[in-house]
């Protein structure tokens, strides 16, 4: 594969899950920024970044499969991480501690999972 291609794929594909993180974000109304994004906008985010996803899961060298695993798991921890940084926010400004120290453990703790996920042997096949 060219390695012009392959650099081309690589802003795609980071490009793609932030899209689609960003605006799963968005659609969950605790973005303190940009409120006047419409729902109509974030879904056609969402949707051209999944479909950058499966660009670069058909052009991978690795198994479709594998990839779009390691694609979607990398979008949800983007967002995860979103969600941990938007919850510490709101525990130091005083927020429902109870409530968003338990948020903020449980995304911590799934972007951990993810991060263990995406580098198993079972979706690297070694």
């Amino acid at each position: 594969m060219n390695e012009y291609f392959r650099i081309f794929l690589v802003f795609v594909l980071y490009a793609s899950c932030f899209f689609v993180a960003l605006a799963s974000f968005r659609l969950t109304g605790l973005s303190q920024a940009e409120q006047s994004v419409s729902t109509l906008y974030n879904i056609v985010l969402i949707i051209v970044g999944l479909l950058g996803v499966l660009l670069v899961c058909y052009k991978s060298e690795e198994p479709f499969c594998d990839t779009l695993i390691k694609l979607v798991a990398q979008s949800t921890q983007w967002f995860m991480i979103m969600l941990c940084l938007v919850s510490i926010n709101f525990l130091i400004k005083g927020k429902p501690l109870a409530l968003w120290a338990t948020v903020a453990v449980l995304s911590g703790g799934l972007v951990f999972g993810l991060e263990k996920l995406k580098n198993c042997k079972w979706v690297n096949n070694a």
